[in-house]
């Protein structure tokens, strides 16, 4: 199998379900500190059980969704400086962990990442899809929510340490140039209920 070294590009796509529409959420992290090259299937193994763990990033996601979401299949990938087959996992809770329906799919939470420098190459955002219903008033977060989603926001912004020694560190991913993705060094919740515009052309709707 080949191996993948320090520098390689991880994606991490969790797909859900919410009234017959398709979502994914998708995020980046780059690696460091491996001591030697490593497969790279076994090292994607190495990642869903980390992001499995209590602290991972799965619950992180399924803490903030409403429970008539399902969550289907993570796809995880190296894709860079090689981009290898991807393997899904079946490691996501089954379904949101707020005991609540959700809004409509185009209903989005946003939290925005930001680099160390300033400028438009250096911020990116995750929004938020499976969204509960019960945790806004007047278009704005409810205390409780918010707080679900800071400890997001923190999740999505800290390393990760493997069990094979190893660091992944999350990136604003630059699709043109992976190599100069931004590591996130902040995260902010943006306070107020956004709305997404969604897909569908072929999706019959």
């Amino acid at each position: 199998m080949p191996n993948i070294d320090n520098g390689a590009v991880l994606e991490c796509v969790i797909h859900s379900t919410l009234a017959a529409q398709r979502q994914m959420t998708v995020l980046h992290y780059k690696l460091s500190d491996l001591g030697a090259p490593a497969d790279q299937f076994t090292m994607l193994e190495t990642v869903d059980d980390r992001f499995a763990a209590v602290d991972g990033i799965y619950n992180a996601i399924a803490n903030v969704s409403g429970n008539d979401c399902q969550f289907q299949e993570v796809q995880l990938q190296w894709i860079f400086p090689t981009r290898y087959a991807y393997r899904k996992f079946a490691s996501m809770p089954l379904i949101g962990q707020v005991d609540d329906l959700c809004y409509p799919p185009n209903i989005s939470a946003t939290i925005t990442k930001r680099g160390v420098e300033a400028g438009r190459k250096n911020i990116g955002s995750v929004h938020v899809p499976n969204i509960p219903v019960n945790t806004a008033v007047d278009g704005m977060w409810t205390e409780p929510y918010k707080a679900l989603l800071q400890d997001l926001a923190d999740r999505l912004k800290a390393p990760f340490t493997l069990a094979t020694p190893s660091t992944l560190t999350p990136i604003i991913a630059h699709r043109t140039n992976l190599a100069l993705s931004p590591d996130v060094a902040t995260t902010d919740v943006k306070p107020e209920v956004r709305v997404q515009r969604r897909r569908t052309v072929g999706l019959g709707i």
